[in-house]
């Protein structure tokens, strides 16, 4: 989702993670029903950004 978002968007940024986490675990518990696919696609969305926005802060403040 991530590689098709950057196809699209022509940027490679994190909020192309952020929409693939949505849209990868939205569609893997959407199968088992609406509700269960909207908050597992929120829930991921949430995940990932807090994962993307945690890199952000290390590559900042950590010397590597």
């Amino acid at each position: 989702m991530e590689s098709g978002m950057v196809a699209i968007r022509d940027r490679d940024d994190g909020v192309n993670c952020v929409v693939a986490g949505l849209g990868d675990w939205g569609g893997l518990y959407g199968g088992r029903g609406g509700e269960v696919g909207g908050g597992a696609a929120a829930i991921g969305g949430v995940v990932v950004g807090m994962a993307v926005a945690g890199k952000q802060l290390v590559k900042r403040y950590v010397p590597i």
